[in-house]
């Protein structure tokens, strides 16, 4: 009779211990679906301009160019030249260079310290074309030697 007893009481203990895990899977499976609800209900709110009174999640996303962002800069003259002033802002930076003279066309770039930073054309006559470069936070001047009239667009 003990034998019966302490299978029976064995088979009890086993039976609640499956009963146990099975209520926690069920409590996890309900839980997960609550989660997914609610992202798919959300992802169906973000970006929506309907407004049905529903609570809307907007999700600003922050690029590198708007932390960067560089005011257009634009320089023209005649012949040789040291610009004024000019602000930077960290990043890679687009040139754009023109010159319609006939004799050299250099333009070189200081920085606060009136050391050369950057060299970006040296060549005779007529010219018309963008470089990159990086640009660090600051105040630089351009340097032109040219014999005609000639541009800078810094983006």
């Amino acid at each position: 009779m003990a034998y019966i007893n302490e299978r029976f009481a064995l088979n009890n203990n086993i039976d609640e211990q499956a009963s146990r895990t099975n209520k926690t899977i069920a409590g996890l499976l309900i839980g997960a679906g609550v989660v997914l609800i609610l992202v798919f209900v959300g992802l169906g709110t973000i970006g929506s301009s309907e407004n049905n009174g529903d609570t809307k999640i907007q999700i600003p996303v922050q690029t590198e160019q708007e932390d960067n962002k560089q005011e257009k800069v634009s320089l023209t003259g005649t012949g040789m030249k040291s610009t004024d002033k000019v602000q930077l802002v960290n990043g890679l930076r687009k040139v754009t260079l023109t010159h319609d003279g006939k004799s050299n066309f250099i333009v070189t770039m200081l920085d606060k310290n009136g050391d050369q930073s950057q060299s970006f054309v040296n060549e005779i006559g007529a010219f018309n074309g963008s470089t990159s470069f990086k640009a660090e936070d600051g105040e630089y001047i351009f340097n032109v030697e040219a014999d005609g009239n000639w541009s800078i667009t810094v983006e």
